[in-house]
Order: C-alpha cells, then sequence, then structure tokens
C-alpha cells in the first residue's frame, strides 16, 4: 500500500500538526496492468468517496504519475485536473510551502513502512507564484517552471496536481499515460532473456531491487555485455513486484 500526506510545511518539518490531507493507494488488481483503490482525506472535505485507479501499467513511471491520477480522480471523477478556468487575479488564496510524501507499507505493517518520494511545492516571492520539486527514488528529482495559480479558496489537493502537471508536462493537463514498459527479449541457447540495459527507468532500477529481495543473481550471456534476466524473471517481476 502507498500512503501519501499532504503538509502546509517544507518536508523536513512535515508533522501530523500541519497535515492537510492524506491519501491511500492499495491494489484492487495486482497485475502488470493494475487497478487500485483510492481513499482521500482532504482538509474542509473530510472523507471523499472511494474512487479507482483502472487498467495502470506498472514499473512505467514515477510513482507522482500514479498518485496525480490519484488525486484527480478523486476530486474529479476522471484523470483530468480539477476545471482550469479560474481567472488569474492579482490576488488569490495561497500556500507558502506544500510538501507530499509517499511511503510504502508492505501488507500495511507500520514498522515496515518506507519513504519513496518527496514533493515540495514553494511559493516565491510575489504571492500564488510557485515552482514545485518532485523527487522519486527511482526516478531521481524533477523541478519545475514557474506557475501562478490564484483561487479564492485553495485546496491542497488541487495545487498538488497542478504543481504536478507544470513538472512533468509543462501545460495544466496530466501527460499521456505511459505505456507498458516491455522490452524486446532475445534468444540465446534455447532461453528467452531480457538486456537489462535496454529497460527504461523506473523498471530498470526495480527489477534490480528486486533481484536483491528475491535472492537471485542476473545473469550474462556471450553475446552482450551486461546483466540479463530470463524473460519469464521479468514477467514475473512486473506482475509480482510491489
Amino acid at each position: 500500500m502507498l500512503k501519501v500526506t499532504l503538509h502546509t510545511a517544507p518536508p523536513d518539518k512535515a508533522n501530523a500538526f500541519n497535515l492537510v490531507g492524506r491519501l491511500e493507494i492499495g491494489y484492487a488488481k495486482l497485475a502488470a496492468i493494475a487497478d487500485y483503490k483510492v481513499a482521500m482525506l482532504a482538509t474542509g472535505l473530510g472523507e471523499v468517496s472511494p474512487a479507482r485507479v483502472q487498467n495502470y501499467p506498472r514499473w512505467s513511471a514515477s510513482i507522482w504519475d500514479l498518485v496525480a491520477r490519484a488525486v484527480c480522480i478523486s476530486l474529479n471523477r476522471q484523470e483530468s485536473i480539477w476545471p482550469t478556468d479560474i481567472p488569474v487575479r492579482r490576488k488569490g488564496a495561497y500556500a507558502v510551502h506544500l510538501s507530499a510524501i509517499v511511503e510504502h507499507w508492505p501488507d500495511g505493517l507500520g514498522n515496515k513502512r518506507s519513504t519513496i518520494a518527496t514533493a515540495h511545492i514553494q511559493m516565491r516571492r510575489r504571492r500564488c507564484s510557485y515552482v514545485a520539486r518532485f523527487e522519486d527514488d527511482l526516478m531521481g528529482e524533477s523541478v519545475s517552471d514557474v506557475f501562478v495559480h490564484t483561487p479564492e479558496v485553495l485546496m491542497p489537493w488541487d495545487l498538488f496536481a497542478r504543481a504536478y502537471a507544470w513538472t512533468f508536462n509543462g501545460k495544466l493537463e496530466l501527460p499521456k499515460r505511459p505505456p507498458l514498459a516491455v522490452p524486446l527479449p532475445f534468444e540465446y541457447a534455447g532461453g528467452s532473456y531480457v538486456l537489462l540495459d535496454t529497460l527504461p527507468e523506473p523498471s530498470r532500477s526495480g527489477i534490480r531491487r528486486w533481484l536483491v529481495r528475491q535472492n537471485l543473481v542476473p545473469t550474462t550471456v556471450e553475446t552482450f555485455e551486461g546483466d540479463c534476466v530470463t524473460e519469464r524473471q521479468f514477467v514475473q517481476f512486473l506482475e509480482t513486484a510491489v
């Protein structure tokens, strides 16, 4: 399960006293193309009706892509940002800091949780003008251009979704859904293999971590430089690794 908390503070000062939102994302169907069930809590709205992100390709994009879609579908009942016809005013409601923290809770056991991603949306000197920074332990860091958001009433999850869109798509629209990361296998000595260096992130780093957890080691073949896994192992990773 993923647990995302939203705070009106920088990530290093996030705590229960500045908490303004919580999002829980769990599996409804664990597979290479997965279904997720989503529960959201938002300040001012309370508990939002449960939602689902369906037919989502795992290990194909930053974890922030899944989180942003879960936020949008919870708020807007579709994978799109809240209607963007808010006029650009001279003044509006704002947050000096807004941070999001993603924790992985395997099997719901609190003593095994780990932080896997953080985001920080910070207002610049000009009111309602922001820069966002998203960090993902597999994909690294992404920083947005400056963007402006001047609502009459600030909805923190809405600001988060807009910051994600600006950072990863350069406009107030979610990026297109990522395709499933399916490499081209090759045949060798009667077996089918995948060269790890040909995999895009995050699947490349993800499968290396999965191999360690499974006490497995990559193999090598004479005709290619670099680590390989069998096609069967790669499919198992896509279908089961969390």
